[in-house]
């Protein structure tokens, strides 16, 4: 592993508990570069062995989905697939799913979208990640007034998505 990225994920790992405060934002910065060293073809798999273990290790694991969720190959179906019920990180998994998978997942994301368990952020960024991959404007169809935060069902395309 090259020592850029390795020297990021052990300041990572070395986590015992979500940081607040600058402890933060050199964890965020460090998950951060390693997600750019993996735009280099050459650090990839680096990178996302890395991104995986800070996944794994459970702290900042939200954020290391960020950068893992561009990485991940169909291979790691599996991996993605033992996050989704995470509600810190069901959205970067469902769009690396729509990402690998395309067509084949859009029920599950229509799923996601009609699950009023789900917070309204997730559901909201579903169904755009659906809208952008199948070019079906579905996220036209919600009220550019309601913050992400606010949607409810009642504001979201349902029955178009069914």
């Amino acid at each position: 592993m090259s020592r850029a990225i390795e020297n990021r994920l052990k300041k990572v790992l070395a986590l015992k508990k979500k940081p607040s405060g600058k402890t933060f934002d050199k964890a965020f910065d460090a998950i951060w570069d390693i997600g750019e060293l993996g735009q280099q073809k050459k650090h990839r798999a680096q990178a996302t062995t890395a991104l995986k273990a800070i996944v794994e290790h459970g702290v900042m694991a939200s954020t290391a989905w960020m950068r893992l969720s561009d990485f991940v190959t169909s291979d790691d179906e599996e991996l993605v697939r033992a996050h989704m019920q995470d509600p810190d990180c069901a959205y970067e998994c469902m769009s690396a799913l729509i990402r690998l998978f395309g067509r084949q997942v859009y029920g599950e994301a229509v799923d996601m979208v009609c699950d009023g368990d789900r917070d309204a952020n997730t559901r909201l960024s579903v169904l755009q990640e659906v809208s952008e991959h199948s070019g079906y404007p579905f996220d036209e169809m919600v009220d550019e007034d309601v913050r992400a935060d606010e949607v409810t069902g009642d504001d979201l395309p349902l029955e178009e998505l069914r």
